[in-house]
């Protein structure tokens, strides 16, 4: 059985952090959607849960509140940011040798593919929301 917790209560647990990044910046929420060309609404909807943040959407608000992407997963049970993997989201310009996918254990190739389809999916309704 997974041990990894649900899309809605990761939703929930990225959006407080979000919420601890942003009032640990000092930043409202109108200023913080202001640098990213948001609304204080849908930054509101980030911090509760309502909306899922996409990967991109992840790394600009990193870079606006100074803070690294696996800061917002702190906590979170099943995650664990360590070592390369660490290295490589903190550091845009790391690098990281491929390993044909079918060379993975596959519990590591049914986490990919689904972290896969959730960027897709994320990708898409963010896509439908700027419309």
């Amino acid at each position: 059985m997974d041990d990894l917790p649900e899309s809605r209560e990761i939703d929930i647990h990225l959006g407080r952090r979000l919420r601890e990044l942003r009032q640990r910046a000092g930043l409202p929420m109108s200023m913080l959607g202001e640098q990213l060309g948001l609304s204080h609404q849908q930054i509101y909807k980030y911090e509760s849960g309502a909306n899922r943040l996409s990967t991109s959407g992840l790394v600009r608000l990193a870079r606006v509140l100074g803070a690294d992407v696996p800061d917002f997963f702190e906590g979170l049970p099943g995650f664990s940011f360590s070592g390369k993997g660490a290295e490589v989201l903190q550091d845009p310009h790391s690098s990281v040798e491929t390993v044909p996918i079918d060379h993975l254990p596959p519990v590591i190739q049914k986490r990919l593919a689904d972290l896969v389809d959730a960027i897709v999916k994320s990708s898409e309704r963010d896509a439908l929301q700027d419309q």
